[in-house]
């Protein structure tokens, strides 16, 4: 309980906060946004802020990877969820959000009696500050995609367009729909930036995986950029990823 409680006040009612008939309902009309065609469009997202962060990469000297890494996942989590470029101060401010509101979950599961959020100190209002930056953003995301009635591909347009088919063939509404991208927001941007600083971690302390995993991926993608067909062919990359 205190989990679910801890997970709604960053995300609201999402997927992983919801339960029962209006779980299922929303896990039906969410998997519509986890099509092949909507993946090879999330495959292709991902190359593309990968190339063009490497690109930027000096050829010598030293990196704060676990920086790198975060600002790419956030870009390509923005990018795949609302085909929304996100740079400069206002990267800095998303990614600033997304952690306050992450850290506040840890803390919150960790504190013996928890704190309200209306509570006027220091950390509450932090928090209430980064979930405010974070709505206003993706509601005048929402308000313009809604307007356009223009399918480009990503998530968002998924969440719109998306029927409760097997129930009672409704849509959600632009509060669910925020809900649901403030859930995979958080699901997707911490635990991937997370998970990838680790990889690159450990594949530098074990230098015979890394070329191994290198040789396998030169093998594969012959000089290329990867598709999301590659996916299956980079088995050994792939076990490194999962491990």
């Amino acid at each position: 309980r205190r989990t679910k409680s801890a997970v709604s006040k960053m995300a609201g009612n999402g997927i992983i906060a919801s339960e029962g008939p209006f779980w299922l309902r929303q896990r039906r009309m969410m998997q519509q946004g986890f099509t092949p065609q909507r993946m090879q469009g999330y495959a292709n997202v991902v190359v593309d802020c990968a190339s063009e962060m490497l690109g930027h990469w000096p050829a010598e000297g030293t990196l704060e990877v676990a920086r790198e890494m975060s600002s790419l996942s956030l870009k390509f989590i923005c990018k795949a969820m609302f085909q929304f470029n996100i740079s400069g101060v206002q990267a800095y401010d998303w990614a600033d959000a997304a952690e306050v509101l992450s850290e506040s979950v840890v803390e919150e599961l960790a504190a013996m009696i928890p704190i309200p959020d209306w509570m006027p100190i220091p950390a509450k209002r932090r928090k209430r500050h980064a979930r405010m930056v974070l709505e206003k953003a993706m509601r005048t995301i929402i308000e313009e995609r809604r307007r356009s009635g223009v399918d480009r591909g990503d998530m968002l347009s998924a969440l719109i367009a998306a029927e409760d088919v097997e129930g009672d063939g409704t849509k959600m509404n632009d509060q669910q729909i925020l809900d649901e991208c403030l859930t995979l927001l958080h699901a997707g941007y911490d635990s991937t930036a997370a998970g990838m600083t680790w990889c690159w971690y450990l594949l530098a302390q074990h230098p015979e995986i890394q070329q191994r995993a290198a040789a396998e991926a030169e093998q594969v993608l012959q000089n290329n950029q990867a598709t999301y067909t590659d996916y299956d062919q980079l088995q050994f990359v792939r076990q490194v990823i999962q491990e």
